[in-house]
């Protein structure tokens, strides 16, 4: 049993499974980005051998100023949301990862109901915490920047040395906490 207290019995795999939340894919291969290196390096902290890599909006983009500018549909929005579901389902841990910073506009409303959807999917399978980096859901592609040692914010002698420090478990029931839905 992880942080999330629950195995998928519809499994049949011994692997553990981490479902990382971030924000959009982007426009390259996920394999090829510094975030799927980062959140592959979160697996042994979380006790997983698998990665399933979902997103608050399943809409690619460059960055976060070009999703601000892109239309997202109602459908795009079904399809975020079904593709959420389906990973968070057949995971052991979450790790929520989807940035600090947020979208201007309609966007950064859009980002706040899935938030809140993501928190509803949470509740009704019994996830009780998920992982973040001291608490907040900071994006893979920023970790080295903010454990860099010239930050000084977490000892250790490497990188991975400091993600096994920073990468923690945030219990969901607890009074006063949110999945940083006030980021967006």
């Amino acid at each position: 049993m992880g942080h999330t207290g629950r195995r998928n019995p519809l499994r049949a795999t011994p692997d553990r499974v981490l479902c990382a939340i971030l924000l959009n894919p982007p426009l390259r291969p996920a394999e090829e980005t510094v975030t799927y290196r980062n959140v592959t390096a979160a697996l042994s902290i979380t006790g997983c051998q698998s990665l399933s890599l979902v997103n608050l909006l399943a809409v690619p983009s460059k960055d976060l100023p070009s999703l601000n500018q892109t239309p997202i549909s109602a459908r795009e929005i079904v399809i975020s949301r079904e593709k959420l579901r389906k990973s968070i389902t057949h995971s052991d841990e979450v790790l929520v990862a989807w940035g600090m910073g947020g979208g201007t506009g309609m966007l950064r409303q859009l980002l706040k109901d899935q938030v809140t959807y993501v928190r509803e999917v949470l509740r009704e399978q019994g996830v009780r915490s998920v992982w973040t980096l001291e608490g907040k859901p900071r994006h893979p592609s920023r970790w080295h920047q903010y454990l860099g040692p010239q930050k000084n914010r977490v000892p250790g002698s490497s990188f991975q040395d400091r993600l096994n420090r920073a990468l923690v478990p945030l219990l969901l029931d607890q009074p006063g906490i949110t999945v940083a839905e006030d980021s967006f």
